[in-house]
């Protein structure tokens, strides 16, 4: 069904999305390869591709292996991939730690123009939890904003204790909950109660 779906030269949207969201609930590895090949064809269907990607982590690692590297080849190669589309192709990576490439999401977080397509890579690399990386993103925080800024913050949750204490000390504002400072309490809040 999928296949026929996307025969077509203008692609089939209702069906390409219905045939992802049953297979995402049969949980069909065997057309990862499909949906992998078909990138640039599926970028109106992100969110199903994307939660269609995100029931791998618990494949083989060869399988695993297969969608990451091609995921990461797809964002690095492509002339132009919208914003949106690579948001939602880093959204598995943002959930789960056993996607893990380090490497390629350090780069992305470092270096994508877009602040909300680097969140996701900063979301990715907290679940890493990689040190090094956290404290390249934690250092960046004085050039963050808004979305970007809170996601640092909650990646930093998998600092050592006395480091990420001292830097969500050193984040949250004094005083009162008030409007102008409330976002940020909340954010160091929440980063604490998922240490």
């Amino acid at each position: 069904m999928l296949e026929e779906a996307l025969a077509p030269d203008i692609l089939d949207l209702p069906m390409v999305k219905f045939v992802l969201n049953v297979l995402t609930g049969l949980h069909r590895p065997e057309s990862a390869e499909l949906v992998i090949k078909n990138l640039e064809r599926l970028i109106p269907a992100a969110e199903a591709v994307s939660r269609f990607l995100s029931i791998f982590v618990t494949e083989n690692d060869e399988v695993k292996k297969y969608i990451s590297e091609n995921i990461f080849k797809y964002l690095s190669t492509t002339p132009f991939v919208p914003d949106y589309y690579s948001i939602w192709l880093l959204e598995p990576f943002s959930k789960d730690s056993r996607w893990n490439h380090l490497r390629e999401l350090r780069a992305i977080a470092r270096d994508n123009r877009n602040r909300l397509v680097r969140r996701q890579a900063i979301l990715a690399l907290g679940n890493i939890g990689d040190r090094s990386a956290l404290l390249d993103i934690k250092s960046s925080v004085d050039d963050a904003k808004d979305w970007e800024w809170r996601a640092i913050i909650y990646a930093c949750r998998s600092l050592p204790q006395d480091e990420r204490e001292a830097f969500w000390r050193s984040m949250s504002p004094g005083g009162y909950w008030n409007l102008t400072n409330i976002l940020a309490k909340v954010t160091c809040e929440y980063a604490k109660m998922h240490c």
